[in-house]
């Protein structure tokens, strides 16, 4: 029988550095990398996908650094140390870089399927897209204009039969994002100063 023990993955993958990928995109930084790997494996690699970013955020192109990961907890695949909330904590910790971009630093994660904030909003569980766990689906964005970091969840349906699909739909695509508020969940809004600070 095939084993989903971290441990025994590890030892047949290719290096961790294969998975760790790091660009901007306007101003926001995207970093992913493998929760199938160990730490030890990883931190590398991270601390120098915050030191990137640490660069751009003194040149004055990166509002924030989003680490990006799949697994919310252990097993399935991803080891004790490896689930994207605590690489998060742990690279705020561990990795002076990391540590360097104090409120700029976030992260985005899945494999549970349900949508939340986390930490303060400083994470975002996006993994709500109808399969078991919490029932729900929704779309989650992220908006670093005008000076501001907002993130806005709407809802669209869930397994007691809401569904907004089409009224949001619909109103995206006529007003745009910032005249949909009513349908949305406010999960961050704050000054890019303040989050610079945090």
């Amino acid at each position: 029988a095939a084993s989903h023990d971290a441990r025994n993955l590890s030892a047949r993958l290719p290096p961790a550095e294969n998975f760790l990928q790091y660009h901007l995109v306007g101003n926001v930084g995207l970093a992913s990398f493998s929760g199938a790997h160990p730490w030890a494996e990883v931190a590398g690699a991270l601390e120098s996908a915050c030191a990137w970013a640490r660069a751009e955020a003194d040149d004055g192109r990166l509002a924030l650094l989003v680490l990006v990961g799949h697994w919310s907890g252990a097993g399935d695949g991803a080891g004790d140390q490896m689930p994207t909330p605590r690489v998060w904590r742990e690279a705020r910790a561990r990795l002076p870089a990391c540590r360097s971009l104090g409120g700029r630093l976030r992260y985005a994660f899945g494999h549970t399927h349900c949508n939340r904030p986390e930490d303060d909003a400083r994470g975002w569980l996006v993994g709500g897209h109808g399969m078991s766990d919490c029932g729900e689906w929704g779309i989650t964005l992220l908006d670093t204009t005008r000076g501001r970091a907002k993130v806005l969840h709407f809802p669209i349906a869930d397994e007691s039969g809401m569904d907004r699909f089409r009224e949001v739909d619909g109103c995206l695509r006529r007003a745009g994002v910032d005249g949909c508020a009513e349908y949305a969940q406010v999960w961050l809004n704050a000054s890019l100063a303040d989050i610079e600070d945090g």
